[in-house]
C-alpha cells in the first residue's frame, strides 16, 4: 500500500458506529468493517481493475492500520507552528464561507434586463478590427512613424520595420477583438471607444518594444455571443458589493478596531517588507486589530497578506487598514460570527476540521520522513533516470494545421473551393464568418495530437491521413465544420534534457517521498506489533455507510 494512497484516502476515515464489526485495533483504537469498506470503495481504478471483487482483504486493512499508525506518529511528533497557522486559516475560510452561503451573499437572480444593461454599459457590445506593427528600437519607431505620415500602407511599413509578431499577419491585421481583450494589446479603454476607424492610435510602450495600431472596422456584438462572460462578471460586482456590506455592519456590531500597540509592533516587523521571517516573529502575537471577543494578530495578519501575494513594506496605518478591508478581515468577521452561531459544532464542519488536521499532520510526516532519507536528488540521478527511460519524455507523433472554421458546410465547400483556386487559407482567415473563430494569436494554427480524437474524432482521424501541403474538407466538427491545410507533420521525438530536468526532478522526488513512508510505516508496524490485532473479517456488509 503507497503512502500517496493513504494520504488520498483520508476522507475515507471515521469513528466506528454502533453494530459496526471491529475487524482490527490499534492500542486503544478500533478499526471497524465499514472504515475498511470505505477505503476499498475509493480504491483508484488502477486498483479495481487488480482486485474486481473489491472484497474485503487482510491487506486493505493493513493499510487502514498504517493509516492509524502514522496518525498516531504524526501527532506523537506534533505540528509545527505553521502547520496550525494553516489549518486555522483552512477552517477559517471554511466557516466565512458557510456565513457568506446561509446570508445568501452571491445568491443573486440577474435578469436578461440587467445583464444586457451591463453588456451595453462596458462596452462589451462591440467589436473592433485591430491592426498593427511592433518595433523594437526608437529609431526605427521614428522612422516607421515617418512613413506612414507620408501615406505609406500599414503593410509595407510593417514588412520594413516590424519584428516578428506571433499575434498579426503579414499586413498588420490581427483580427477582431473586445474591450476584454485590451490589456493584452497595452490599448486604453478611452482609445477604444473614441478613436475613429482608420485612424492610427496613440502609440503603446510595451517596455522595450513599441506598437503602432489602429483600428480598421467596428462591428456590434449581441448579448448571446458575451452572455456567460458579461453574467460572470455582474455576478462577482454584485457579490463583492453585498459581502462589503455584510463587512461593514459586522465591523459595527462587533466594533472592529485597530490596536494602537500592535500597529506599532507590525510597522517595525514589516518596515523592510513582508516575508517569512517577519511572519514569524516573536512578537506576532500581538493582537493587531480586535472585535468583539476576538482578534487578528499581526503575524496572522502577515501571514495572510504573504497568501495573498503582498511582500512590500508597510508604511502607515492607512495602508494596513486598507490592506486589511479589502478582505483580509472579511472572513475572520464573517467567521467569529459563524462561530457564535455555534456552526463549527455541526458534525459536517468537525469532520472537515478532523481531515484537514489529518492531512495536514500526514504531509509534515513525509516532509520530515524525507528529509531523515538523507541528500537531496543529485543532478547525475536526474540525467541518470532521464537516459534510462527516454520514451517517458517524448512528444508523441502530431500534425500541425490552419484551420478555417465556419457554421455552415455551404461556407465551408465554398472556402474550399476558393483554395482550390488558389487562394492561401491565410488570406481566408479574416473574412467575417471566418475572423470570429480565430484566435488572432494563432492565426488558426494548431497542432493536433492523437490524445484530440476524443474531443475532435473527424478533424483528428482526417488530419493525421492527409500528406503535407493536402487541403481538407468540409469536416464535421462541433457546431459547424473546418476546412484546413496540413503545415507539417512531426514524428515522436525526445524533449531536451534541461526542458524535462524539474519534470524528472519531480518524479524522483515522489519516488524519494514514497520510499521514505514506506521504510516508516515499516518501522512503525515493528515498534507497535505488540498493540495490532487482527481480528476475523466478516462478509462486507454492502452499505452505503
Amino acid at each position: 500500500m503507497s503512502f500517496g494512497l493513504i494520504l488520498a484516502s483520508i476522507l475515507t476515515f471515521s469513528a466506528c458506529g454502533s453494530g459496526d464489526p471491529v475487524v482490527a485495533r490499534v492500542g486503544e483504537v478500533e478499526i471497524a468493517l465499514s472504515e475498511v469498506e470505505r477505503f476499498v470503495a475509493k480504491l483508484p481504478q488502477s486498483r479495481r481493475d487488480r482486485d474486481a471483487n473489491l472484497a474485503i482483504k487482510v491487506e486493505h486493512v493493513w493499510s487502514v492500520i498504517d493509516h492509524h499508525l502514522l496518525l498516531q506518529e504524526a501527532r506523537r511528533r506534533g505540528l509545527p507552528a505553521t502547520v496550525r497557522d494553516v489549518l486555522a486559516a483552512g477552517e477559517r475560510s471554511r466557516l466565512a464561507g458557510l456565513y457568506r452561503e446561509r446570508s445568501g451573499i452571491g445568491q443573486l437572480d440577474l435578469g436578461r434586463e440587467e445583464v444586457e444593461q451591463a453588456h451595453i454599459r462596458w462596452g462589451m457590445d462591440r467589436e473592433r478590427y485591430l491592426a498593427r506593427l511592433v518595433v523594437i528600437d526608437e529609431e526605427r519607431l521614428r522612422e516607421a512613424l515617418a512613413q506612414i505620415k507620408a501615406g505609406a500602407s500599414l503593410a509595407a511599413v510593417k514588412e520594413r520595420y516590424g519584428t516578428d509578431d506571433l499575434v498579426a499577419g503579414a499586413d498588420g491585421s490581427v483580427g477582431w477583438i473586445g474591450v476584454e481583450e485590451l490589456a493584452r494589446y497595452f490599448i486604453p479603454e478611452e482609445v477604444f471607444f473614441s478613436i475613429e476607424n482608420g485612424r492610427f492610435a496613440p502609440v503603446a510602450d510595451l517596455g522595450g518594444a513599441w506598437q503602432i495600431y489602429r483600428f480598421e472596422d467596428t462591428r456590434s456584438r449581441s448579448l448571446e455571443e458575451t452572455w456567460d462572460e458579461v453574467h460572470a462578471r455582474l455576478l462577482r460586482e454584485r457579490t463583492a458589493r453585498q459581502s462589503h456590506e455584510e463587512f461593514e455592519k459586522l465591523a459595527r456590531e462587533l466594533d472592529l478596531r485597530i490596536d494602537g500597540e500592535g500597529l506599532a509592533v507590525a510597522l517595525e516587523m514589516a518596515a523592510d517588507g513582508v516575508g517569512p521571517a517577519s511572519v514569524s516573529h516573536p512578537d506576532g502575537d500581538s493582537p493587531l486589530f480586535r472585535f468583539g471577543d476576538g482578534a487578528v494578530t499581526v503575524g496572522e495578519f502577515l501571514a495572510d497578506l504573504l497568501r495573498y501575494g503582498h511582500r512590500g513594506a508597510l508604511r502607515d496605518s492607512t495602508q494596513i487598514a486598507q490592506l486589511a478591508e479589502s478582505g483580509i478581515l472579511t472572513s475572520y468577521l464573517f467567521a467569529a460570527t459563524a462561530r457564535g452561531e455555534r456552526w463549527d459544532e455541526e458534525a459536517s464542519f468537525r469532520a472537515f476540521a478532523q481531515r484537514k488536521e489529518q492531512g495536514l499532520l500526514l504531509e509534515g510526516l513525509e516532509r520530515q520522513a524525507l528529509e531523515d532519507l538523507g541528500p537531496a536528488v543529485s543532478e547525475g540521478e536526474i540525467r541518470h533516470y532521464y537516459e534510462q527511460y527516454p520514451d517517458r519524455f517524448k512528444v508523441a507523433e502530431s500534425v500541425v494545421i490552419q484551420r478555417l472554421y465556419v457554421k455552415s458546410e455551404k461556407e465551408a465547400q465554398a472556402l474550399k473551393h476558393e483554395i482550390d483556386l488558389g487562394a492561401a487559407v491565410g488570406q481566408l482567415l479574416d473574412r467575417p464568418s471566418v475572423a470570429h473563430y480565430v484566435a488572432p494569436r494563432f492565426r488558426g494554427v494548431r497542432r493536433l495530437f492523437r490524445i484530440h480524437g476524443s474531443r475532435f474524432p473527424e478533424l483528428v482521424e482526417a488530419a493525421f491521413a492527409a500528406a503535407v501541403g493536402d487541403v481538407i474538407g468540409p469536416v464535421p466538427m462541433v457546431g459547424g465544420f473546418a476546412v484546413f491545410e496540413v503545415l507539417e507533420k512531426l514524428a515522436p521525438e525526445l524533449r531536451p534534457y534541461v526542458e524535462v530536468r524539474q519534470e524528472v526532478r519531480r518524479i524522483l522526488i515522489e519516488k524519494r517521498k514514497e520510499q521514505a513512508m514506506i521504510a516508516l510505516i515499516r518501522k512503525l508496524r515493528d515498534e507497535h506489533r505488540s498493540q495490532i490485532r487482527l481480528y476475523d473479517i466478516p462478509a462486507s456488509t454492502g452499505e452505503d455507510r
